[in-house]
């Protein structure tokens, strides 16, 4: 070897980082490489073949150069970076190549995928033995009709190709007459990374980036020949290449935007590195080694740039559970997540994210998991409304159905549908919603939505058919409408609603839904009667409170067919009022008890414990209260300051030994036992 000199306009064509240095090839077709302990560049060999066109790729300590003839180069180097040897391959079931791409060592093997540029063409795959680089077999695979590949990863007797158009092949290595599994991600742009993350009960799990800035986990059940999307989200601008779990399972993206390439932890919600690196059609590659700091190798104005990216001693968030801005609602996963000691819940905010947490209900630690970010306005509500399904509403009429996946080591969540705004440009918010299931059924339920400009919207969703359909609308008057909330008694089926004026207000629809009530259920059967598309008049109402009912909480009696309100206010108040019905159209209403002076501020949240014997309330004011209900009077037995300001939401779990856990969010997120 001897020291080598560029020739005018010879540029870099490809490169990659070995513990001993660089070894790249030139425009020119010169091999050169840069020994790290000796600190100069050297020729290793000038090949014409490889002139203008090459790529370049390497797998443990072999370096690989392909042209556009046809012809795949290896040389492979010792630790000290010595060359031990040099082999080259004559493709010869190919035209054309125009696409080398390495695959991850599978154990100790390595695999190549070549594509062609001529789409009659076959795709093949090469092996390679681990420690001594000899080709094992070469696969010849039947390439589908507009693939052109980005991306690959072997998963046992499978090899798993990304492409252009968010496409996904699957293809069975052992029998190469079957049909490939396909999926068709919900994304634009070419798939930049696919990368197994683990097994669980006959199902594998990959994480898949795009180039639009998304990123999905997928789900193949290869015997059952199944594909299933179990978690969709994307990033806040920018687009992405690759992803991958850290030592501490928090999940990592990295890309670019514009001109800068960056790695973002995901799970934190934080930026980890950036790096000014050149525009459009940079040459770059980030090297991860198992034992040392990740390299970010790139090529800007000519010069090869190696930065080392540092790592960390001290973790850069020193509390987990916060936003950006306000949080406006909490909702507790009705069951348990992992054993007793985990409890999932969500957090909506003012910052247009939704949250997917976990509890520590014996330390108090949150664990972040998801930052979703489809909503396009800050969050208004969202509530679990059963184990695996919850919904998030904003402004712009948003609402969204989203399902969890537990059957992995972490939970993971798609969004499953969007009720369809009723304008093409909608500027309503969805103030509150409420569900009821029907009977029969695992997923199937009615719900009522109500906004900001009074209206009142009944659906009817089917899981199987992933539907809303609607069944009846109307107006309250036109007021702002706060809270909604279904209530079901043997003979009737009523909404009860909350306003800005203060009044509580129900509507009896009963005769506005397809189904017959059955001991205050709703069976499941096939409509019985036309849908009446508008609502009834209200029923009854009653001013409870001088300003807006900010929230309120609901307790049953079916038996008596009565109910009770536990209702805080704007005006600083609460109250607690009793609805019983007086005949088949009318309620008998009575506030029971009401405290003018219950706050020194707004009263943002309500809620029951203790069976229903005690009332919990945040507010404004920053104190948290608990109140004894049980003789229908509103007694104070403690009170407690937050650090969370603009205190605005809340929501209690009940754990087995009898504990309750209450979360209390707002500029912040705080975990409170209450007794």
């Amino acid at each position: 070897c001897k020291e080598f000199e560029p020739k005018k306009n010879e540029i870099i064509k490809g490169f990659h980082l070995f513990s001993f240095g660089v070894v790249l090839i030139t425009s020119e077709g010169n091999i050169i490489q840069h020994l790290t302990a000796q600190n100069k560049w050297v020729l290793i060999e000038h090949d014409e073949r490889f002139f203008s066109f090459s790529i370049t790729q390497g797998i443990n300590n072999t370096v690989f150069f392909m042209n556009n003839k046809c012809i795949l180069k290896s040389l492979t180097f010792s630790t000290e970076g010595c060359l031990l040897n040099t082999t080259e391959i004559k493709l010869s079931d190919l035209t054309q190549t125009i696409n080398c791409i390495s695959v991850r060592p599978y154990y100790e093997n390595f695999s190549l995928v070549i594509e062609s540029a001529n789409p009659n063409d076959p795709l093949l795959l090469l092996k390679f033995k681990g420690r001594t680089n000899e080709l094992l077999e070469k696969v010849v695979l039947n390439k589908p009709a507009n693939l052109l590949t980005s991306c690959a990863e072997i998963y046992g007797d499978y090899l798993l190709v990304g492409g252009r158009f968010s496409m996904v092949f699957a293809f069975n290595l052992l029998d190469t007459t079957c049909h490939s599994l396909f999926v068709k991600l919900p994304a634009s742009d070419a798939v930049t990374s696919i990368k197994h993350i683990e097994d669980k009960g006959g199902n594998a799990l990959f994480s898949m980036t795009n180039r639009d800035g998304a990123y999905f986990f997928v789900s193949f059940n290869f015997k059952m020949k199944t594909v299933k999307i179990i978690h969709t989200n994307k990033v806040n601008r920018g687009f992405l290449e690759g992803s991958f779990y850290d030592e501490n399972d928090e999940f990592i993206v990295y890309g670019f935007k514009s001109n800068l390439f960056h790695i973002y932890n995901e799970t934190q919600q934080y930026e980890i590195f950036s790096q000014p690196c050149g525009g459009a059609h940079r040459q770059w590659k980030l090297f991860q080694p198992k034992n040392d700091n990740s390299v970010l190798c790139f090529v800007k104005n000519s010069t090869l740039n190696i930065v080392t990216i540092p790592s960390y001693q001290f973790p850069k968030t020193l509390k987990n559970g916060s936003h950006g801005r306000e949080i406006r609602d909490i909702s507790f996963q009705p069951g348990n997540y992992d054993s007793n000691k985990n409890s999932l819940f969500i957090t909506g905010s003012e910052d247009t994210t939704v949250k997917l947490a976990s509890l520590n209900v014996e330390t108090g630690d949150i664990i972040n998991h998801w930052s979703l970010k489809t909503h396009v306005s800050g969050l208004q509500k969202c509530k679990f409304i059963s184990d695996n399904i919850f919904i998030t509403c904003s402004a712009r009429e948003e609402l969204f159905v989203w399902e969890l996946e537990m059957n992995f080591s972490l939970p993971y969540v798609s969004l499953r549908q969007k009720l369809i705004p009723s304008t093409n440009i909608p500027d309503l918010r969805i103030m509150d919603f409420d569900v009821i299931f029907l009977e029969g059924t695992e997923n199937d339920f009615i719900m009522v939505s109500v906004y900001s400009d009074s209206s009142i919207k009944l659906w009817h969703y089917i899981y199987d058919q992933n539907k809303f359909t609607k069944l009846a609308e109307g107006k309250y008057e036109t007021c702002c409408l706060l809270g909604v909330a279904f209530v079901p008694f043997k003979r009737s089926l009523k909404l009860l609603i909350s306003t800005t004026g203060g009044f509580l207000v129900t509507m009896d629809i009963t005769k506005n839904i397809p189904f017959t009530l059955n001991d205050g259920k709703l069976p499941n059967k096939s409509y019985t009667k036309d849908i009446c598309k508008e609502l009834p008049h209200w029923s009854d109402r009653v001013r409870v409170h001088e300003a807006g009912i900010k929230s309120f909480e609901l307790k049953l009696n079916p038996t008596a067919e009565s109910f009770m309100v536990y209702t805080g206010g704007d005006d600083n108040a609460m109250a607690i009022t009793e609805f019983s019905n007086k005949d088949d159209d009318t309620l008998d209403i009575k506030i029971l008890c009401k405290d003018c002076y219950a706050a020194s501020s707004t009263i943002t949240s309500v809620n029951l414990l203790d069976n229903g014997n005690k009332l919990l309330s945040t507010s404004v004011d920053q104190i948290i209260r608990i109140r004894d209900i049980s003789n229908n009077e509103l007694r104070i037995l403690d009170s407690q300051y937050t650090t969370v300001a603009d205190t605005g939401s809340c929501d209690i779990r009940k754990l087995e030994d009898g504990r309750h856990m209450a979360l209390i969010g707002g500029l912040g997120l705080s975990c409170w036992q209450a007794t």
